[in-house]
């Protein structure tokens, strides 16, 4: 009995093979989402850690330091007074090579004689000879270079590499390859330069100082638990002994927010989807209520006929999840372009140049995909069970249950409303918990839409039947007719244009703030930098007579200097501090709260006062009755006093800004990273910027841009960051239009006998195609009314709870009309597309072919 359910299964699914085909199509495309989006994130993650490894080596410990570094003679102090082993001292920077696409590079400094311990690198693993170790050691500027890096370049040994190191150019020679022994070791090289510890100092401009100290501490280790603790009494104020692990946790939580978001918004894709199955399966059960009730009536029962619909629905789920998987893998390579770009200009510089794709993903993504498919299915199995042996069971029978059915649905969905704006009301950080929330809404308004679509086509009737006549009087009709389809089929289209709507609101909101944070907090005219490889934070310095030649040229009648370092705060993160000689934002600077007036505030700074942005108050808890931050100086863990909290979009890991008299009274740095120029009234700005630029030619690589073109590059990195966000977008639309498309296609071929009553009735093929156009179009512009609350909602959502509990951000809701205009088109415009094919076959079909049933 069972085979031969399944033959009848199998064989009712290739006689509808387009059916099938949009199924499978509706549950790759979900699927093929997520995986490309897990693949791009665990790409970046995989990436960074393999960079960390390669970096870190078996270190356990390390000694860090403030901007200077460590100072080379505490090295030589762990080692001769302490004799602490094993130690090893360490240089490291990002820098970027003269290569095709400017490829940022790891320049590592080590000491080829105190490695071993940590890295393999300079052993027999990774395959160096001596005349090799020895010119990396003997010879200035010599590098050795991964072979895959090298080969993928034509560079050899003996080629000179130009590399960028903030504002200079450095040459480096290769003086060897180093070769990887497995993929694993390839990719973990992969971006890295080593160096002889001297050369990596001059490269770096930091001679007598070192980026760390790596230590190996293990309680059977000579250096142990006593060695630590003594080193941790004789730690000169401003070095701090912190594990390596420490580091690279606090790095990889920075992108935390930002991954889950992206996943969040891939899985919006799949519940879209998730409409499309539901109304599929649903149809195919309808259409076989006369085959299932034969069935019934010859000793099938009814858990037999539950199981041939899951078993359907699970074949199509895994046929769909497969041809998913391979999607997602082509797409996978454009996420992680975009994903990598993203992280390199908001948080860190990182090499990803091919995915990496775990099993884990896979499976992942295609359970997802099987069980969405599953669970869609459930209601059409279920429904299946209800037909009687007689297959008497009729679409009016079905409808009717519906209307019962219909104020429930109603108050479950006023349930899940009320849920979600509870959820998202609970005072937490939890970023899924205000997912939650969101998806809480999301449905909701999704199972409004049966009862929306009553209401509407009671109201819209009048007005059809004035236009349309009886055409009029017999669209609305029809819609509520099969409102168990038609509302499924509206929902799986209004959920998409609610996305397009609430992300376009997010990111014009977004935009407007921006623009308007950048015309309050750019007052100079002329903006000097060294070249970054992040466009959220300046690295580098630049050297003071080139300052000093930039203020004193004719037309610059203001300057202010900043020094942007990275500091550790009393919690043990990192956050960016900025040390200023003047606030170039002046008194347009934009507050959540401060203390004082602009004078007052400014006069307090030089004691012992600082700003915070508005990430950084939300993260650690800093109100006005809390003002006070801990930071690690120079000269140890210092409290500092917060008289303001400043609007701040440039980082999501909080930025401390601090006059430079206050900075150097604890850190012992004095380099500048930025200079901000402010010309006489009447002169010509741009003329003056290329002035600067052939003033400093061959001195050095600035980044020198007038005021217009520092907003304009800022723009420019913010649609960056938002491309996938678009994708995404984009992704779940067409998604939406696949469920539409089958589900207006299985509605009209559904109402191919009614169709030919009416085609023997007398009406035209024309007047058919009109009857069609017109319920489609009603439907579309009903999912796209219906969508305009939904994703306003849904930008209010992201606007004022997930970019807040994410990144710390407040942003101005900008409601632009032609976002609004353009998802109602959209909406429209697919319905309508969706009923071309289903029109054009109801006008082919003779009138008494389909009265007979052929």
């Amino acid at each position: 009995m069972k085979s031969s359910l399944l033959r009848v299964a199998l064989r009712y699914l290739l006689r509808r093979p387009l059916q099938s085909i949009l199924i499978v199509v509706g549950i790759a495309l979900g699927v093929a989402v997520v995986i490309a989006i897990d693949v791009a994130n665990e790409s970046a993650s995989r990436a960074f850690e393999l960079s960390t490894e390669a970096v870190a080596g078996r270190a356990t410990h390390q000694i860090v330091g403030g901007p200077g570094g460590v100072p080379t003679l505490f090295y030589r102090k762990l080692r001769t007074e302490l004799g602490a082993r094993p130690v090893a001292p360490v240089v490291e920077v990002c820098v970027r090579a003269d290569l095709p696409g400017g490829q940022p590079l790891h320049l590592l400094g080590v000491d080829p004689f105190a490695e071993p311990p940590f890295r393999d690198y300079l052993g027999n693993r990774g395959g160096l000879s001596i005349e090799a170790l020895s010119a990396l050691v003997l010879r200035p500027n010599t590098v050795l270079l991964p072979e895959s890096l090298a080969r993928r370049s034509g560079l050899e040994v003996n080629s000179i590499l130009p590399v960028q190191v903030g504002s200079r150019t450095v040459r480096l020679r290769v003086v060897g390859l180093l070769r990887a022994d497995d993929e694993t070791s390839r990719r973990a090289l992969e971006g890295l330069l080593l160096a002889d510890i001297a050369t990596a100092q001059e490269v770096l401009g930091s001679v007598g100082y070192l980026s760390r100290i790596d230590l190996i501490a293990t309680p059977e280790g000579r250096l142990g638990r006593a060695t630590l603790a003594g080193i941790q009494a004789v730690l000169p104020s401003g070095l701090r002994l912190e594990r390596s692990s420490t580091r690279s946790a606090a790095i990889e939580q920075m992108t935390r927010a930002f991954e889950l978001n992206l996943t969040a918004l891939s899985l919006l894709a799949l519940v879209v989807g998730m409409f499309l199955i539901y109304n599929t399966m649903m149809f195919s059960v309808v259409q076989r209520r006369a085959v299932l009730g034969t069935l019934r009536a010859l000793g099938v029962t009814r858990e037999e006929v539950f199981g041939v619909v899951l078993v359907e629905a699970l074949a199509l789920g895994v046929i769909g999840a497969v041809v998913g998987v391979a999607l997602g893998l082509v797409l996978s390579r454009g996420m992680v372009r975009l994903v990598t770009q993203t992280i390199n200009d908001l948080y860190f510089v990182v090499s990803v140049r091919e995915p990496v794709v775990s099993l884990l993903v896979l499976l992942k993504g295609a359970g997802l995909g099987i069980v969405a498919t599953l669970l869609s299915s459930l209601l059409p199995a279920v429904e299946a069970t209800l037909i009687p042996p007689h297959g008497a069971l009729v679409r009016s029978e079905i409808e009717d249950r519906i209307r019962v059915l219909l104020p429930w649905l109603t108050v479950l969905a006023v349930g899940l409303l009320v849920l979600g704006v509870l959820v998202l009301r609970v005072p937490t950080r939890r970023v899924d918990v205000a997912f939650a929330g969101l998806f809480c809404v999301v449905i909701g308004f999704a199972l409004l839409t049966p009862m929306a679509t009553v209401v509407l086509m009671a109201l819209v009737r009048p007005l059809t039947v004035r236009l349309f006549g009886i055409l009029g009087q017999m669209a609305p009709r029809d819609i509520v007719r099969a409102l168990s389809r038609t509302s499924v089929a509206m929902s799986a289209l209004m959920v998409a244009v609610s996305v397009i709507i609430g992300v376009g609101v997010m990111i014009g909101s977004f935009r407007q703030t921006v623009e308007v944070w950048l015309a309050t907090t750019l007052e100079a005219d002329i903006y000097v930098s060294p070249p970054s490889l992040t466009a959220s934070r300046v690295e580098g310095v630049l050297d003071p007579q080139i300052v000093a030649q930039l203020v004193a040229t004719p037309g610059v009648v203001r300057s202010a200097t900043a020094r942007t370092i990275s500091v550790v705060t009393g919690e043990g993160n990192r956050v960016g501090l900025v040390a200023i000689s003047a606030d170039a934002a002046g008194e347009a600077r934009r507050f959540l709260w401060h203390r004082g007036s602009v004078a007052e505030r400014w006069q307090r700074m030089a004691e012992n006062a600082v700003l915070v942005s508005e990430p950084f108050a939300r993260r650690y808890g800093i109100m006005p009755m809390s003002t006070v931050v801990m930071l690690q100086t120079d000269r140890g863990p210092y409290s500092f006093e917060v008289v303001g909290v400043f609007y701040d979009y440039a980082s999501d890991q909080g930025t401390v800004l601090m006059r430079d008299v206050l900075y150097h009274q604890y850190w012992d740095d004095r380099a500048i990273s930025s200079l901000a120029l402010w010309v006489a009234p009447g002169r010509d700005v741009d003329a003056l910027v290329e002035r600067l630029r052939a003033e400093v030619a061959g001195r050095g690589s600035l980044v020198i841009r007038s005021n217009r073109g520092l907003r304009q590059s800022v723009m420019e990195v913010f649609d960056r960051a938002f491309a996938i966000t678009a994708a995404l977008r984009l992704l779940a639309v067409v998604v939406a239009f696949v469920g539409v498309l089958s589900a207006l296609m299985a509605l009209q071929l559904e109402r191919a006998w009614e169709f030919g009553v009416l085609r023997a009735a007398g009406m035209t093929v024309r007047q058919l195609w009109g009857l069609t156009v017109l319920e489609t179009g009603l439907m579309g512009v009903t999912a796209g009314l219906l969508a305009l609350p939904t994703g306003l909602a849904l930008a209010l959502v992201l606007i004022y709870v997930i970019n807040v509990r994410s990144f710390g951000w407040t942003l101005q809701l900008a409601v632009e009309p032609g976002v609004f205009v353009q998802a109602l088109a959209v909406a429209l415009l697919a319905a309508l597309l969706s009923g071309l094919y289903p029109a054009l076959r109801a006008g082919r079909l003779p009138a008494a072919e389909v009265l007979r049933g052929e």
